[in-house]
């Protein structure tokens, strides 16, 4: 096997060793960002002032970055921006601003709804919840996929994402035990196909070697035409 078809195939197998599954979790923010380019964050600072909240209350819901959260209860919307003075012990989680959401004894299919960008294959959030603090957390995707992230104690804010080989459209976010929901530095991004180190190395090793190519067809057509000498 000549050395372009070797490269070939270590470009295949390196393609195949970083095939997804549908949907990879990720618990710590730094995978997260690991796997991810492009990424925009949503922290909620400056929609409330300080030791107010800021609701949205209608189906416009609240839009920023191109992400629109809503907080959906039975024939009407529950969410608020909240600043942390407000009741620092359920707010104060060391970020500023948390958004929050409605619990479950609202009804049947109460949720944060988070309807994301056209194209976007990977979001993330930092998850708490009160009343009681460290609930678990349903995440559902439009396409029906279920996650279950746990939330932490008071004032350790936990990590959820997810990357994807396919648009993520929209996600839910429904707190367990009947707490209240938290998000916040909610993060939407594109899946990386290829650790950026590897995909440098790989388009490298393609560039040399198809130079030695061209190099070697060249030395072996000269030698299979020899020069035509002037007659004498």
């Amino acid at each position: 096997m000549n050395r372009l078809g070797l490269m070939a195939c270590l470009l295949v197998v390196c393609t195949t060793v970083d095939a997804r599954a549908d949907y990879l979790t990720h618990a710590a923010r730094a995978s997260f960002e690991a796997h991810t380019y492009q990424r925009e964050i949503v922290t909620f600072e400056g929609l409330a002032a300080t030791g107010e909240a800021f609701g949205y209350l209608s189906a416009e819901g609240l839009t920023e970055k191109g992400v629109t959260f809503l907080g959906v209860i039975p024939d009407d919307f529950w969410l608020f921006v909240v600043d942390p003075a407000v009741t620092p012990e359920f707010y104060g989680w060391g970020t500023g601003a948390v958004l929050l959401g409605p619990p479950s004894w609202y009804g049947d299919g109460s949720r944060i709804e988070v309807r994301l960008p056209p194209g976007t294959t990977a979001f993330g959030t930092d998850l708490m919840s009160i009343l009681p603090y460290a609930a678990y957390f349903d995440i559902v995707l439009a396409t029906g996929e279920t996650f279950t992230a746990a939330s932490a104690e008071f004032p350790q804010r936990a990590f959820f994402g997810i990357t994807s080989d396919a648009p993520i459209s929209s996600v839910t976010f429904v707190a367990g035990d009947g707490a209240l929901p938290l998000l916040d530095n909610f993060t939407i991004g594109l899946t990386a196909p290829l650790p950026p180190s590897l995909l440098l190395a790989v388009t490298g090793m393609v560039g040399v070697l198809g130079y030695r190519y061209r190099w070697s067809r060249r030395r072996n057509r000269d030698r299979d035409c020899p020069t035509k000498t002037m007659p004498a």
